[in-house]
């Protein structure tokens, strides 16, 4: 029944595009059919005992931005509308001219997370599924004695200003989200307050917020004014 459906509109659509790998949509599924699943056995090791290949939209997706991205022609057709698959732009310059725009501040864990929620969120459960206990050890020992540079080799956080606290920019952080967490409580725990760059937030940036959201711990009361220091209060051995 499905060949039958499909059979006529793929032919359609592959004859004005020969040279292209055809996702064909019909009722939610992406069919690809003749040579163009020798494209994905290929590329991506599909075994296939069928004259076609069928995915979901999120499979689809995938594997019509990974083809782009490997060179090759993609097109994507649904009900008689076809449009082209491009690979994703390259942010990596993007993102290193706007990281290099941050400037320094030491900013209270409270001015990221809540308090209470950070005690939570990185409750000795968590610790122990994720065997964070020893790294949590180095991290309070780092922010004690202002050892930002080997902080800094498990990345680096970024956050802009939102009112009277900050928000984390997710896509210049380099720090992974669970370090993020970790960093608030070693804050926390010795009372020292957290390397950081602050950056415009997203929608001045880019002229539009980014998608992504920030590590989902809740700010309830923030702090009522900005604790951070500028980078010459601080001591000696906060240095690059």
């Amino acid at each position: 029944m499905l060949d039958t459906e499909i059979e006529e509109p793929w032919r359609a659509v592959k004859e004005s595009y020969p040279n292209a790998v055809v996702f064909h949509e019909v009722r939610g599924l992406f069919v690809v059919k003749g040579r163009d699943v020798e494209v994905l056995s290929r590329e991506f090791g599909i075994e296939s005992g069928s004259t076609w290949l069928g995915f979901d939209d999120c499979q689809a997706l995938g594997y019509m931005t990974e083809l782009a991205k490997r060179g090759y022609h993609v097109v994507r057709a649904s009900a008689g509308q076809v449009s082209h698959v491009r690979p994703p732009l390259d942010r990596r310059r993007e993102i290193q001219r706007q990281r290099a725009n941050g400037r320094f501040l030491a900013v209270e864990p409270t001015l990221l997370f809540d308090q209470r929620e950070i005690e939570r969120a990185t409750s000795a459960r968590w610790l122990k599924q994720r065997g964070y206990e020893e790294l949590l050890g180095s991290f309070e020992r780092w922010l004690r004695g202002g050892d930002w540079r080997s902080l800094r080799d498990y990345g680096e956080v970024y956050v802009y200003p939102v009112g009277d606290w900050y928000e984390v920019d997710l896509e210049l952080t380099s720090m992974l989200e669970g370090h993020v967490l970790l960093l608030a409580k070693a804050g926390l725990t010795t009372k020292r307050k957290l390397p950081c760059h602050v950056v415009e937030p997203q929608c001045r940036r880019n002229g539009h917020r980014s998608g992504r959201s920030s590590p989902k711990v809740a700010r309830e009361s923030p702090t009522p004014r900005l604790g951070q220091l500028s980078f010459g209060d601080l001591d000696g051995g906060w240095t690059r």
